[in-house]
C-alpha cells in the first residue's frame, strides 16, 4: 500500500524552490526533462504539480534504472540534446551523478541535507542552480 501511495502525485509535495527555478530556466529557453527511477505516472505528476516539462521518462517505462547509460541516452533523445550540452540535476551520487557523467553529461548534486560536503558541483538549494549554470539576472 505504501508503494501505491508513493506512486500517486497527491501524496508527493514539491520543495518550494522547484517550480520557481524550473519556470525560470524555461523562461531562459532551457528544456526540462524529468527522469525517475520509479513507476510513477510522470504525465499525471507534472499536470498535478503544474510543472512544464519537455520530456518525461521513468525506469518502469524504459526498462532500465539509473545509473544505466541507456536511460540517460533515452532522455537525451527525447530532449534532442547532446550530452555535453545537457545537465543532470539529481540527489543521488551513484544513480544521478555517476550515471549522467558516464554518458558525458555534466551533473550537479542537489544535496539538501548536506550529506556530501566535499562533492564538486553541489547545491544546498535548487535556487542556486541558475548561478551554477552561469545564468545571471
Amino acid at each position: 500500500e505504501m508503494e501505491s501511495r508513493w506512486a500517486q502525485s497527491v501524496h508527493f509535495e514539491l520543495y518550494d524552490d522547484a517550480l520557481p527555478v524550473l519556470d525560470s530556466l524555461r523562461e531562459r529557453g532551457m528544456l526540462i526533462g524529468l527522469l525517475s527511477n520509479s513507476s510513477r505516472d510522470l504525465g499525471e505528476f507534472v499536470v498535478h504539480h503544474g510543472i512544464a516539462a519537455d520530456a518525461l521518462l521513468t525506469s518502469h517505462a524504459h526498462g532500465k534504472t539509473k545509473p544505466h547509460g541507456s536511460i540517460f541516452r533515452a532522455m537525451l533523445d527525447q530532449l534532442g540534446t547532446a550530452p555535453d550540452e545537457t545537465v543532470m540535476v539529481g540527489d543521488t551520487i551513484e544513480d544521478d551523478i555517476h550515471g549522467a557523467e558516464a554518458v558525458g553529461m555534466r551533473a550537479v548534486l542537489l544535496d539538501r541535507e548536506g550529506r556530501y560536503p566535499g562533492v564538486a558541483d553541489r547545491l544546498d538549494d535548487l535556487r542556486e542552480l541558475p548561478a551554477a549554470l552561469g545564468l545571471h539576472g
